[in-house]
């Protein structure tokens, strides 16, 4: 199934590339199932918000949450490294990801449907209200509790691909079995006391006396739609990702990205 899920997504962003005339904006995706009773899910109600939203609220006898994520290709993370504003290479990726997952969300409901699954597409992600910057829906804790990645200094997901992209999921009866919430950490700081890079990239004072401050990521990016405007987009360009690009976990996980080169030279 996940080899499937996979490949239907794989599909819509090769289609939107033809038909957009995008360059390459994103590299094989990645979907994992999280359990739908696993109880992650309530604890989300104490680290994220009170009345987050729970998988058998969305769907009842929800049994899995697919959680896939769209890995921005390397140019667009290499592009977006240093200077105030978001890249132009990493606004198209992000903007673009943010428009089709709705297409790619039906389509895999669809897909699930005609397999004789029932499957509900969760609407409640955006922030919770003014001055609420969370979301009923977190996308990435959903996706840590489904195994794509540990989490880093950064609030950001390490994924086997790294930390940049964008996450989607759907809630579905499909009995399969769940992936497991991965257990070794994945940031070099967490569990080696390395790195710290993130920190020094934030933009706009949202890293300040130790404390990610989500009020200043979100002026950072409204300043940076503002600094784009919405010109050929759909969307306005709220954008950023700086403290995502240029790290050793922007684009794989550290410890197997230093394996590889050291198998490579």
């Amino acid at each position: 199934m996940k080899a499937m899920l996979e490949k239907i997504i794989g599909a819509e962003l090769e289609r939107r590339k033809q038909e957009r005339g995008l360059p390459e904006l994103w590299r094989r995706p990645i979907v994992k199932f999280a359990d739908a009773e696993s109880p992650e899910f309530l604890r989300l109600r104490q680290s994220v918000l009170p009345d987050h939203s729970l998988p058998h609220q969305i769907l009842p006898g929800a049994k899995i949450v697919i959680s896939y994520f769209l890995p921005f290709c390397q140019q667009a993370a290499e592009s977006n490294v240093g200077g105030r504003y978001a890249s132009p290479l990493w606004v198209k990726a992000y903007q673009q990801s943010s428009q089709l997952l709705p297409i790619i969300n039906e389509t895999i409901c669809e897909a699930l449907r005609q397999a004789g699954h029932r499957a509900v597409i969760p609407q409640d992600v955006g922030y919770a209200g003014p001055g609420v910057y969370k979301s009923r829906w977190s996308q990435r804790h959903i996706a840590w509790i489904g195994g794509m990645g540990t989490f880093g200094l950064h609030n950001l997901l390490i994924t086997d691909s790294g930390c940049c992209g964008y996450y989607s999921s759907v809630v579905t009866n499909l009995d399969a079995p769940p992936d497991q919430i991965l257990e070794e950490e994945r940031c070099l700081w967490r569990s080696r006391g390395l790195c710290g890079q993130c920190l020094r990239q934030y933009v706009g004072g949202a890293w300040a006396q130790g404390e990610f401050l989500r009020e200043k990521c979100l002026e950072m990016c409204l300043e940076t739609a503002r600094y784009y405007g919405r010109g050929e987009l759909e969307q306005p360009a709220d954008a950023c990702g700086k403290c995502a690009v240029g790290l050793p976990c922007s684009l794989g996980v550290p410890g197997a990205i230093e394996k590889q080169e050291k198998e490579t030279s």
